[in-house]
């Protein structure tokens, strides 16, 4: 019966129709209207005069100092011994005594306090209705996204009270969106990511991958790799001479407080594998982190250690055998790398670019995170230590990136020198030109005079494809005229009538040139070098080289080291059987190693170049760097598929070189013309490998003479060079 017909019938018969009471309405909760890690910050004029280092940090306390806050603090201590003064302000918690003693030459500092103090630390949690002195020398420092908030807005303060630099170095060790559901945070942490003004500094090339990948190419950035704290050092050295077992031990990294770490995971991944495999009895579980108490999770117990001393957490990884520590995350962490470089195997996670296998034999990650795939690893990695009578797997060799420091400190070296290029007697100024990516001057990634698609693809990828600029016609010409030459002198013809390379064989016939489409090009280069395109070098090709991986600055090394970019044209279509050229996408953000200083033997910029055998070392050693990086970064090798008439630009930087020929008897007819600016310094290969970065500085570079043809300017050299049985032939040419 409906409820209209049977309220109805009640009124006929004369009941009332029951009145339900409508409860009162809740009273209204107290709704957030503000976004806590974005506290106000408010600056007032500080009289301090040079530059001054200044990190803003959430907090140095102990139960915060994991791997992050560590990090940030070393690349602060290794950047402030290049400035006369320096300081930490502490946006979230106050610091407590004991950890002041991470840097003891501190002086703790209150935010309203003018101080003279060189080096300070100064509170800033209690802000409210408080300002923080800023001077016009301040460089700006920061890690976590709101520590990097609160700095771009003290920069932008900076800059209207004194005409500073409105930038920050930014210490990136994670994609901290997605820390976040899609919410207020989310989007402010990605506000921070400002590419075309901040300087990036990535925690691993993986991290700046997927950077890249999600379109924040910065223009300019540097990329350390992580390294082992040298804390833990004596006691893996102190390992490698041990025939010891390991204890039956898995070390579970557990932060339940951070969800990237999937700790409900992984203990629901224990719990399968202890209910499956009657071997789990016999191993025990020890959660170094943030856990205070055991844990029930019902075949065994998690046992909780607390966060370790470094010397004890060490001292744990060299009697244990298995390591679990996941990270939903592009960022690797670094207990599964220290796990590993003791001999432990690990379990781990793979995301998106990241997959730590390839960084260490002793690491397994996990394609898809699930409790049956980490109960089915740890059945796996149990049963392989038991056959190995609990025998360790081979610890990190002594020379692994790992084990060394020097990336970091190397970085902290550059980005201390970009920060201090600003500053001069106090005052702040904009530098003209710098060496990253491109200039450093605001304005030159929006530059409409090359198409925004262009632009963002040279920044994320160092390498822009135009297609069909070239006619038939004209490609068909040019080989003509290649053919002819190569008819006539040496050139390394193989068994399929396939020659070798010809250098600058414009020089001989300038026709070469008008191949060259530059009405379409000339902008582009005009924007990447900033400066005018003048052409130094060409290079003619009937077969795929096959070329390890290199880069073209170290052959020809240029000041500015983005001043310098090769055009590449198909002069027929590029089959993968002929072996097409490759690269390695967004490597021209790679750090880029000059010689130490020590390595040149303190030469002076005057002096000889070094021995040819020991530019030749230098050089091969550099590629063998090259490679490794590479392979670190798991960055593999892209081929450039090129039709007839297609272009290819690509920057100075980037790691590029020639696939295996498949099929020999396929030719790969095309041209590399190479630029540099104008206005800019040209160094050679053993120029490079003879003198330190700041040596080669002092020299003037080559001074070659001038011509132009048609939209061409080009450098006049009196000869062409071929290559034939592995000799060079230099061929001299009435100029």
């Amino acid at each position: 019966m409906s409820a209209l017909r049977q309220l109805v019938r009640n009124v006929l018969r004369g009941r009332r129709p029951e009145v339900r009471e409508i409860p009162a309405a809740a009273p209204p909760q107290t709704r957030l209207t503000h976004v806590p890690e974005t506290t106000p910050v408010a600056a007032r004029a500080d009289a301090w005069q040079g530059p001054r280092l200044t990190m803003v940090l959430p907090s140095i306390n102990p139960e915060h100092y994991f791997g992050g806050v560590h990090t940030a603090v070393e690349l602060y201590r290794e950047m402030y011994r290049k400035f006369p003064a320096s300081r930490l302000v502490i946006l979230d918690s106050p610091p407590r005594p004991e950890a002041l003693a991470i840097l003891p030459d501190h002086s703790l500092v209150a935010s309203d306090e003018a101080s003279n103090v060189q080096r300070q630390i100064v509170p800033y949690s209690d802000r409210y209705n408080k300002t923080l002195p800023v001077a016009a020398g301040d460089q700006w420092l920061a890690t976590a996204w709101w520590t990097a908030y609160a700095a771009q807005r003290l920069a932008a303060w900076q800059a209207h009270e004194f005409g500073a630099l409105d930038r920050i170095a930014y210490l990136i060790q994670d994609y901290e969106p997605g820390f976040y559901p899609w919410s207020s945070q989310y989007a402010l942490a990605l506000s921070t990511y400002r590419v075309d003004r901040d300087i990036a500094v990535f925690n691993t090339g993986l991290l700046s991958d997927y950077f890249c990948a999600q379109g924040f190419a910065y223009r300019r950035s540097f990329v350390f790799e992580p390294a082992l704290n040298p804390v833990m050092r004596p006691a893996l050295e102190a390992m490698r001479a041990s025939k010891s077992p390991r204890n039956r031990r898995i070390v579970v990294y557990a932060r339940p407080s951070t969800p990237r770490n999937a700790f409900e995971l992984l203990c629901e991944g224990l719990r399968m594998w202890g209910r499956q495999d009657p071997a789990a009895q016999s191993w025990e579980l020890l959660a170094p982190g943030e856990l205070t108490q055991d844990i029930d999770l019902g075949p065994f117990r998690l046992r909780a250690v607390g966060k370790l001393g470094i010397e004890e957490y060490a001292n744990l990884l060299c009697t244990s055998a298995i390591g679990v520590s996941f990270m939903i995350s592009p960022h690797p962490s670094y207990p599964p790398l220290e796990m590993a470089a003791f001999g432990m195997t690990v379990v781990t996670n793979g995301f998106a670019n990241k997959n730590l296998s390839l960084i260490s034999p002793n690491i397994r990650s996990l394609a898809v995170l699930s409790p049956e795939e980490l109960a089915a690893a740890l059945s796996q990695e149990c049963a392989a230590w038991e056959d190995r009578a609990m025998q360790p797997e081979a610890l990190a060799p002594p020379g692994h990136a790992f084990l060394s420091s020097d990336g970091l400190k190397a970085v902290a070296v550059r980005v201390g020198e970009v920060l201090l290029s600003g500053v001069t007697a106090g005052v702040a100024r904009r530098p003209s030109r710098d060496s990253g990516v491109g200039p450093d001057r605001p304005g030159w990634a929006d530059d409409a005079r090359v198409p925004k698609e262009i632009r963002q693809t040279w920044i994320r990828d160092g390498l822009v494809v135009l297609p069909g600029l070239v006619s038939e016609e004209r490609a068909a010409r040019h080989c003509e005229l290649v053919s002819e030459v190569r008819a006539a002198v040496p050139n390394g013809r193989d068994e399929y009538g396939l020659g070798d390379r010809i250098g600058q064989l414009h020089q001989k016939i300038p026709e070469l040139l008008d191949t060259l489409p530059m009405d379409a090009l000339r902008n582009l280069l005009r924007w990447a070098l900033d400066d005018e395109p003048l052409l130094f070098a060409s290079l003619n090709f009937d077969r795929g080289t096959q070329q390890e991986a290199h880069v073209d600055l170290i052959y020809f090394c240029t000041h500015p080291l983005y001043s310098m970019a090769g055009v590449w044209i198909a002069l027929e279509d590029v089959r993968m059987e002929a072996g097409p050229a490759f690269y390695h996408v967004g490597s021209h953000r790679w750090t880029f190693d000059f010689i130490e200083e020590k390595a040149s033997d303190s030469r002076r910029a005057e002096d000889p170049l070094a021995p040819a055998d020991v530019i030749q070392t230098r050089g091969n050693a550099w590629l063998a760097r090259l490679a490794n990086r590479a392979r670190e970064v798991g960055s593999t090798a892209q081929p450039i598929l090129l039709r007839r008439g297609d272009v290819a630009i690509w920057h100075a930087k980037l790691a590029h070189g020639g696939l295996p020929r498949t099929a020999p008897d396929l030719s790969r007819k095309s041209v590399v013309y190479h630029f540099i600016g104008a206005r800019s310094r040209l160094y050679s290969f053993e120029e490079f490998f003879s003198y330190s970065r700041s040596e080669l500085l002092k020299r003037p570079g080559v001074v070659v003479p001038e011509e132009k043809r048609g939209g061409v300017r080009y450098q006049r050299h009196p000869y062409f060079v071929t290559y034939d049985g592995g000799r060079e032939l230099v061929h001299p040419l009435n100029v």
